[in-house]
């Protein structure tokens, strides 16, 4: 393997590999991510078939390793093109390592290569505050450098001892004294340590001054916004608002406190895009709609409240009201059609073609068949059994029972 000035990407040299040639990166720091991706160009004057071209080597805390991946490719002729992989790093890994190699005959090219966290690739750039950590003879490169202390020699000095590490990117000064007692002040382009409290510049959130979308005050708190599908949101977290989000300007959700309780205020709630439940204004009426937008665009159940807030009905996708509780009781069936009824002074059981198979009030009750006759009737006074016309009965009261046949009387019992 050797470094080829003759041909460049976007300016920058490349590796050159003949057959049997590898490139071992150096191992870099993974502790606690989740997945890295690598990003690289390949060259080939001619188009290689797909091959093991690449490795990665996960290592744990012993420096054992923990898993190894090969990864293969394809390579296009005459072109750099853009290769991105990701990996997923295995639990108890510390450190990984990337190495390409060429296991044909044909050689090949590669530039530009970088690892970083996460599942995607960004373009090229010399990034030394977002690398990954690695450790060379030479030296421990790093993105952020954090210590809560600086530990000296014996009769040493903080000013011997404070130098410029990789110059440009971080300088470290002398500013130990017994009036502020820290070292206090960051600035990003470089990492500047000295005594006092200076300001720092553009790149970072600042009070009261907007970057990036982000802007932080003492009135109004955190606030961020973003433009998200052709709309101003906002994001504002604050003791008095809580948690609100905003919509060119307009409340739309969020948490805050009322009474000493948190409370959630949401349009929609769902676990999966195509299934939630909307809150509120659901379905243009005040209750709860539910949507399994993988089915229907309307909602297959709806929880809404009656007029001035007198009860509330249960409505199906084609938005009849299967069961209402307000002044009155009513169930309906799926052609929306009457089927049970109470108020407070009776109750009613129909059949699908609306007859009153079943009353009951205070003066009587009444069960009749699918002709509208009654079969069987009760008062306060007596009993009757009928017949379909109604002209032969069986007649039970407190003191008698009759047997009545076409209307003529049979029998008395008394």
């Amino acid at each position: 393997m050797s470094v080829d000035t003759s041909i460049q990407y976007n300016g920058y040299n490349s590796y050159k590999f003949i057959q049997g040639e590898t490139l071992n990166c150096y191992p870099f720091g993974v502790e606690n991510m989740s997945h890295i991706t690598h990003s690289f160009g390949a060259y080939s004057p001619i188009a290689l078939a797909s091959e093991v071209r690449a490795n990665t080597k996960f290592f744990d805390a012993d420096s054992e390793i923990l898993q190894s991946v090969d990864h293969s490719f394809a390579i296009g002729a005459g072109i750099f093109e853009n290769k991105s992989i990701t990996v997923e790093v295995p639990t108890g890994a510390m450190k990984a390592q990337l190495t390409f190699k060429n296991p044909a005959a044909n050689t090949w090219w590669v530039a530009t290569p970088k690892t970083e966290e996460g599942q995607t690739a960004t373009p090229y750039a010399i990034n030394a505050y977002g690398q990954l950590t690695y450790i060379t003879p030479n030296g421990i490169y790093t993105g952020i450098l954090t210590a809560e202390q600086i530990v000296l020699a014996s009769n040493e000095n903080l000013s011997d001892r404070l130098t410029t590490i990789n110059a440009n990117q971080i300088t470290l000064q002398n500013g130990l004294n017994t009036a502020t007692g820290k070292i206090t002040t960051l600035e990003a382009g470089q990492i500047l340590l000295e005594s006092g409290i200076n300001s720092l510049d553009d790149d970072v959130v600042k009070k009261g001054e907007s970057y990036a979308g982000t802007k932080i005050t003492a009135e109004d708190g955190f606030e961020n916004t973003a433009i998200i599908g052709g709309q101003t949101v906002k994001v504002k977290l604050n003791a008095t608002e809580g948690l609100g989000i905003y919509a060119d300007d307009v409340f739309i959700g969020g948490i805050n406190v009322i009474n000493g309780i948190a409370g959630l205020t949401a349009r929609r709630i769902g676990a999966i895009p195509e299934c939630y439940g909307e809150i509120g204004i659901a379905a243009g009426s005040v209750g709860l709609a539910l949507y399994d937008l993988r089915y229907n665009s309307l909602p297959f159940v709806k929880i809404a409240e009656l007029a001035n807030g007198t009860g509330f009905s249960i409505r199906d996708k084609n938005n009849y009201p299967r069961f209402e509780a307000g002044n009155t009781i009513r169930i309906t069936d799926r052609n929306n059609t009457l089927r049970f009824y109470a108020d407070d002074n009776d109750t009613r059981i129909k059949d699908k073609n609306g007859i009153n198979r079943f009353y009951a009030d205070d003066a009587y009750t009444r069960i009749k068949d699918k002709n509208d006759s009654v079969r069987f009737q009760a008062t306060d006074n007596g009993t009757w059994l009928q017949s379909p016309n109604g002209n032969t009965y069986l007649y039970v009261s407190d003191t008698k029972i009759q047997v009545i046949v076409n209307g003529v009387v049979k029998e008395t019992w008394s």
